[in-house]
C-alpha cells in the first residue's frame, strides 16, 4: 500500500514539473504569414499596389515587418520598389514573401494597358556612362518595357530594351521607341565629361632608405568623369620608380645634386604632383688624402681627394662641396677656378696662385660633415726688380706691348705691382694689365708722349721710361748700325745721332773719314768725326745715352767732301738732296726741312725734355752732345746744348745747323770745321 501510494506521488510530480518546462511563445515573436488573398490582377500602370499592406502576420502587430524580402518569379515583368510592386509590362508573376523564416506567396496577374500617345524629350548621355529616356505616357506609368527601342547609329550608342542608352562615342544620334504601332523619336547627344581635378594623397614624400615604399592614392573630379582613369610617371624611375598603382619606391641615391623627383598623376589630361627626394645615409666622418700641403713655386696643383667616408654605406658617389674658406682667392684655386667654388667631385685639383696660407674644406651636402687640408706657399722677397722692353720708343698705332721683369732673387714669389703714369703733364697715357703670374704686363699707350711703367714690390722697384710716338721703325747703316726712327708730322727722322764712319756706296764720297783726335796733324780739316767719349761726364751718362748719343762730324764728314776746300766750295743750298754720310734711302736735312720740324714740334722741350734725359714728347732724343771745337781743341761741355748739321751752306766758313738749348730752339750758322751731330731725314 505504501508503495503504489509512493508512486502515484512520483507520478503527479512529474506531471506537475512537465506542465511548469512547457514553451511559450515571446511576444511580438512571429507564428506565420499570409497574403490577404491567393491572387490579384493589376494594371500595368498601377504604381501603387503595396503589398505589405497585403500581407497578414499571426500574431498581429509583429514588428520588423520592414525588414521582409521580397522574391518575384519574373522580374521583367515586374519589380520591388520597396514595399511596392512597380509594373513593367503584361504578365504572371508568383511573388513570394519572408521575414523570420516564414514565407507567404500569392499570384499576381498583370494586365495590359491600350496606349493613347506617349512622346520622347531629347536628352544627354556621358560617353562611356549611361542614362534613361525621358518618357511621357498617356495613360501615365506605362514602363520602358512595353516599348521597343532603337539609335539611328549604334557606334555613338547603344540602346537595351529598358530604354537605357550608353554613350560611345561624341556626337548626336536619333533614338526611336514604338509601340502599339506607334512611333516617336528624340535626339540623344554623346557627351565627354572631363576631368576637372586630381588629388593625390600626399604632394611631398622623403625616402631614406634604397627599397623604401609609398602608396599614392588619386582621386579624380567629378567621380563620373568620362576618363577617369589615372597613369603615373616618375621623372627619374632610376631614383624612384612608380607602379600603375601609384606605388613609389626608392630605387637608387642620386649622383649628383638632389633636386626633387617628380611623381606625376595624370587623368584626361589633368595632372596632379608629388616631389619626392631621396637622402643618402648621413656621414659621420670624412678622411681626406692629405691634411695639410706645402707648396713650392707658383703654379704648382696637387690632387685633392676624399680617402674615406664613415659609415661604410655611405657612398662616394653622393655629393660633396668644395670650398677655400679664407677668401683669399689669390693663395690657390680649385680645378682652375679662383672663387670659392661649389663642385660635385670626389676628386679636385689644388693649384697655387701667389704665396699665402688657405684652408681648404670638403664638406658633405647632406650631413653637414666635413675634412680639411690646409696650403700654403712660404714667401721669397723681391729685393732687386729691372725692367726691359723690346724698345723704348713704340708707335701709338702698334698698341699694345709687353715689358717684362727680372727679379732677384730669380726664385722669389713675391707680387709685383705694376704701375704706368705720364711723366709731363698732359702728354703720354696708357693702361697697364699684369700678367697671370704677376712677372710682365701688358702696356696699351693711349696718347702720344712719355710714360713710366713701374714694377714695385715691398723691397724693391723698377722703372722703364718710354716714348709713345705716332709711328716708330728702324734704319740700318752700312755699318750694320740699326738706328730707331720716328715719324714727327709727314717726316721720317732718326731717333737716334749718327755713328757711321763710312760713306755709303750709294753716297757721293767714298770710304771712310777719320778720327780728329788720333789723325789731326795740319790746321787743315778735312772730313773727320769726333769721339766724345774721351770727355770727362761721358762717364755720367746711362747705358742708353750712351748707345744714342753717336759721334760728332764736322760739315765735311757729313756732307760728303774728300776735303776741307772742297767744302768750303759750297756756299748754298744743293740742287738735289745730299746723303752724305747718312745710309740709303736718308739724306741729310735741308734748312728747309729743319725749318718744318722746328714749326711743327713749337718749342725745344718737345724734342729735349726732362732735363736733356732724351724724354720727349715725340720721340726724337735730343741729348746735350755739346760741340768740339778743332781750333781750341776743347770739347765745350760746361752747357747743355747741341746742334744738328743740315745739307745747307751758309758761306764758305760756315753752314746751316738746328740749336737746341735751354729755352733756345733755331737755325743758326755755324762754323764748317765744327764737330756737330748728324740727324738724317727718310728720302
Amino acid at each position: 500500500m505504501k508503495v503504489k501510494s509512493l508512486i502515484m506521488i512520483i507520478a503527479s510530480l512529474a506531471l506537475i514539473m512537465a506542465s511548469g518546462c512547457k514553451k511559450e511563445a515571446k511576444p511580438g515573436q512571429l507564428e506565420s504569414i499570409k497574403f490577404k488573398q491567393a491572387s490579384y490582377t493589376i494594371a500595368e500602370n498601377y504604381l501603387d499596389f503595396n503589398l505589405r499592406k497585403e500581407l497578414e502576420t499571426v500574431p498581429a502587430g509583429v514588428k520588423d515587418t520592414a525588414k521582409i524580402k521580397y522574391v518575384i518569379s519574373d522580374e521583367s515583368v515586374a519589380t520591388m520598389n520597396s514595399s511596392y510592386l512597380e509594373p513593367k509590362r503584361d504578365g504572371d508573376i508568383t511573388v513570394t514573401a519572408t521575414i523570420q523564416g516564414k514565407s507567404a506567396t500569392c499570384d499576381v496577374k498583370i494586365t495590359a494597358v491600350p496606349i493613347e500617345d506617349f512622346s520622347l524629350e531629347d536628352f544627354s548621355v556621358q560617353l562611356y556612362g549611361t542614362a534613361k529616356v525621358l518618357l511621357t505616357t498617356e495613360p501615365n506609368g506605362i514602363s520602358h518595357e512595353r516599348f521597343t527601342w532603337k539609335v539611328s547609329d549604334e557606334s555613338y550608342a547603344t540602346i537595351d530594351q529598358s530604354g537605357v542608352v550608353t554613350g560611345l562615342k561624341e556626337g548626336t544620334v536619333t533614338v526611336t521607341a514604338t509601340a502599339d504601332g506607334k512611333s516617336r523619336i528624340c535626339d540623344l547627344t554623346v557627351k565627354k565629361k572631363v576631368v576637372t581635378d586630381v588629388k593625390l594623397s600626399q604632394t611631398e614624400a622623403r625616402f631614406y632608405k634604397i627599397g623604401e615604399t609609398l602608396q599614392l592614392t588619386a582621386i579624380v573630379e567629378p567621380d563620373d568623369a568620362s576618363f577617369p582613369e589615372v597613369t603615373w610617371t616618375s621623372s627619374n624611375p632610376d631614383i624612384v620608380s612608380v607602379d600603375d598603382k601609384g606605388l613609389l619606391t626608392a630605387k637608387k641615391y642620386p649622383k649628383d645634386d638632389n633636386p626633387p623627383i617628380v611623381i606625376i598623376a595624370k587623368a584626361d589630361n589633368v595632372k596632379a604632383y608629388c616631389y619626392v627626394t631621396l637622402w643618402p645615409q648621413q656621414a659621420t666622418k670624412i678622411l681626406l688624402n692629405a691634411v695639410n700641403y706645402t707648396f713650392t713655386e707658383v703654379g704648382e696643383s696637387f690632387d685633392l681627394y676624399i680617402w674615406r667616408v664613415e659609415p661604410a654605406e655611405r657612398t662616394l658617389e653622393d655629393v660633396y662641396q668644395w670650398y677655400t674658406m679664407r677668401g683669399d682667392t689669390k693663395v690657390c684655386s680649385i680645378n682652375g677656378q679662383a672663387q670659392i667654388l661649389s663642385t660635385k667631385l670626389t676628386r679636385v685639383s689644388i693649384t697655387c696662385n701667389s704665396p699665402g696660407k688657405e684652408t681648404i674644406r670638403c664638406m658633405d651636402d647632406w650631413s653637414g660633415v666635413y675634412a680639411d687640408c690646409e696650403v700654403e706657399l712660404p714667401l721669397i722677397p723681391i729685393t732687386g726688380i729691372s725692367l726691359s722692353s723690346t724698345s723704348t720708343v713704340r708707335s701709338l698705332s702698334d698698341g699694345k706691348f709687353t715689358v717684362s721683369a727680372t727679379v732677384t732673387p730669380s726664385n722669389a714669389n713675391e707680387d709685383i705691382k705694376w704701375e704706368v703714369n705720364s711723366k709731363f703733364s698732359g702728354v703720354g697715357a696708357a693702361t697697364i694689365t699684369p700678367s697671370k703670374d704677376g712677372r710682365s704686363a701688358s702696356v696699351n699707350p693711349t696718347q702720344v708722349g712719355h710714360i713710366i711703367v713701374t714694377a714695385s714690390s715691398s723691397n724693391a722697384s723698377g722703372q722703364i721710361d718710354i716714348s709713345i710716338v705716332e709711328n716708330n721703325g728702324t734704319v740700318t747703316d752700312c755699318q750694320n748700325n740699326t738706328y730707331q726712327t720716328v715719324k714727327i708730322g709727314n717726316q721720317w727722322w732718326m731717333a737716334e745721332n749718327l755713328k757711321c764712319t763710312m760713306y755709303s756706296t750709294n753716297s757721293e764720297a767714298s770710304g771712310s773719314i777719320k778720327n780728329f783726335i788720333s789723325s789731326h796733324s795740319t790746321n787743315s780739316y778735312p772730313p773727320y768725326y769726333y769721339l766724345y767719349s774721351s770727355s770727362s761726364f761721358w762717364n755720367s751718362w746711362s747705358s742708353k745715352d750712351k748707345e744714342k748719343a753717336g759721334l760728332l762730324y764736322n760739315w765735311a764728314a757729313a756732307v760728303g767732301f774728300d776735303s776741307e776746300s772742297d767744302a768750303k766750295a759750297q756756299t748754298t743750298d744743293f740742287s738735289k738732296r745730299r746723303q752724305g754720310i747718312c745710309p740709303d734711302g736718308w739724306h741729310l736735312p735741308t734748312v728747309a726741312e729743319l725749318t718744318t720740324l722746328k714749326n711743327y714740334v713749337t718749342s725745344y722741350d718737345d724734342l729735349a725734355a726732362d732735363s736733356w734725359y732724351g724724354n720727349d714728347k715725340y720721340g726724337f732724343y735730343a741729348l746735350p752732345t755739346c760741340t768740339y771745337s778743332p781750333d781750341k781743341r776743347d770739347y765745350s761741355s760746361n752747357t747743355k746744348y747741341c746742334y744738328f748739321w743740315s745739307a745747307s751752306a751758309g758761306s764758305a766758313n760756315s753752314a746751316k745747323a738746328l740749336y737746341i738749348k735751354s729755352a733756345l730752339y733755331d737755325i743758326y750758322s755755324q762754323g764748317k770745321d765744327g764737330f756737330y751731330s748728324v740727324r738724317c731725314v727718310k728720302n
